[in-house]
């Protein structure tokens, strides 16, 4: 966290062909939270499309006092599938 309404993620690429990703999709969720609104992934909703191997991400949008769990998703150009999701979760 970076301060009261803004987090930081940072992950690592997939080890395997982590080199081939071309972007990364972010999704987050309030905790407690079963709605499923827009985009989602799991009850997460999509809060970035990165368009690039970059493997950190800043929230802006987050509101203080509030948990929020994260997932990353990597793609390929190549391939419609994610490669394997990443989860975390922090305060805001």
């Amino acid at each position: 966290m970076l301060d009261g309404s803004t987090i930081k993620l940072v992950w690592s690429a997939p080890q395997n062909d982590g080199d081939s990703v071309t972007s990364y999709r972010i999704y987050r969720k309030a905790m407690p939270d079963t709605r499923n609104l827009g985009d989602s992934y799991d009850g997460h909703v999509l809060v970035s499309h990165t368009r690039s191997n970059r493997t950190s991400f800043i929230d802006h949008r987050a509101e203080t006092g509030v948990l929020y769990e994260y997932a990353v998703a990597a793609y390929r150009d190549e391939y419609p599938n994610p490669m394997g999701t990443i989860s975390h979760r922090a305060y805001a």
